[in-house]
């Protein structure tokens, strides 16, 4: 009746979802949101401001254009001046780099989601002034069918630093690749149903979603052959070209059918009865998106009484929960407010909780 549970702590997800004024409201438009994101005590090298990330995405348009006949990424503000969002984290990078089993780029995305970046449809391309502790990660993207994220992010200080940025009017190079290669995993490349499929890459180093251990083999190619991930023309194995992200749309376009779903809190007032049936049981990834301890009650009677203390979820972590539908949590912050309330869906996906207070 009650829950199994799994901590992690290398992916992101409750609550009131908060509006970025940049950011639409309403139905999703599927776009791109740039962001040039420095940590707490960081260097500002004002890459947002001084052009290089506009020429950086502006070569990388052109290179997407060459290989699709004229399609480019929908970006927020437009291809011709696109908005580009400063992100001051609340966090050092030793203190990001400090996390147990911490993948950074989830990290970040917390943080740009706890700011309000998080508008449904939206994919954040993150600038980082970061880095992994490896230094060797030049960028990084969760595939929409492994976790619930909606980001693609650069790791601007790593050991990639040797190669240059385009300046304005050359051709894509390292840099301007790597962040098409990063969008394009957001957008579902490469799944393993793919013919050359090598764990979310192919094997072929002429591909932009080469993931070997040598360098590409320039000329780069948006899917060579099209038989992967772009152009396939098959509907069993999600084809990119579909993808709503890229305009001018095709006249088959949908998302990635991820089987991740948001779920809305509901008011803490709500009154639960407690579940004493047994249908299939639902799965939902909670996920604390602040710098503050999360409390998770079960309702397990009629009566705020019957309340128990399941969990507390640590700042910027998540713990995944399995129990019946109908089953009804509230969320309580460090000082005993309440935050809200949600009950386990019926349906077979996954729900998704982001907790921020």
């Amino acid at each position: 009746m009650l829950i199994v549970l799994v901590v992690f702590a290398g992916f992101a997800p409750v609550a009131a979802a908060q509006q970025h004024a940049s950011q639409p409201s309403g139905e999703p438009d599927y776009a791109i949101q740039l962001i040039y994101a420095v940590p707490k005590d960081g260097i500002d090298r004002n890459l947002d401001n001084d052009g290089t990330i506009l020429n950086l995405v502006a070569s990388a348009q052109e290179w997407l254009k060459g290989e699709t006949g004229g399609r480019s990424l929908n970006l927020v503000g437009g291809a011709d001046s696109p908005a580009i969002e400063f992100l001051e984290l609340s966090r050092t990078e030793q203190e990001l780099e400090s996390l147990p089993d911490e993948e950074i780029s989830y990290q970040v995305e917390y943080e740009a989601r706890a700011e309000g970046y998080d508008a449904p449809g939206m994919i954040n391309a993150i600038f980082l002034e970061g880095t992994e502790p490896d230094r060797m990660t030049c960028g990084a993207a969760p595939s929409p069918d492994a976790a619930p994220a909606n980001s693609a992010t650069l790791f601007l200080q790593s050991d990639c630093q040797e190669f240059p940025f385009a300046e304005p009017g050359e051709e894509a190079g390292f840099w301007e690749l790597t962040f098409m290669h990063e969008i394009f995993h957001a957008l579902g490349a490469v799944l393993d149903c793919a013919p050359n499929a090598d764990a979310g890459h192919v094997d072929d180093p002429r591909d932009l979603m080469y993931g070997g251990e040598t360098d590409w083999d320039y000329p780069v190619h948006l899917d060579v052959d099209h038989d992967d991930y772009y152009g396939t023309g098959r509907n069993a194995c999600y084809d990119t070209a579909r993808s709503p992200y890229l305009i001018p749309n095709e006249a088959k376009t949908e998302p990635f059918p991820t089987t991740f779903h948001d779920l809305e809190t509901g008011s803490c007032a709500l009154s639960a009865e407690p579940q004493n049936t047994a249908p299939a049981d639902a799965e939902v990834w909670m996920i604390n998106i602040s710098n503050d301890p999360i409390d998770i009650y079960w309702q397990g009677g009629s009566s705020s009484a019957d309340r128990e203390l399941v969990d507390t979820i640590d700042p910027w972590s998540g713990i995944v929960y399995t129990s019946v539908p109908g089953d009804t949590f509230f969320l309580y912050d460090n000082d005993g407010a309440c935050l809200g309330t949600f009950v386990f869906p019926d349906f077979t996906d996954i729900g998704v909780v982001w907790i921020s207070p």
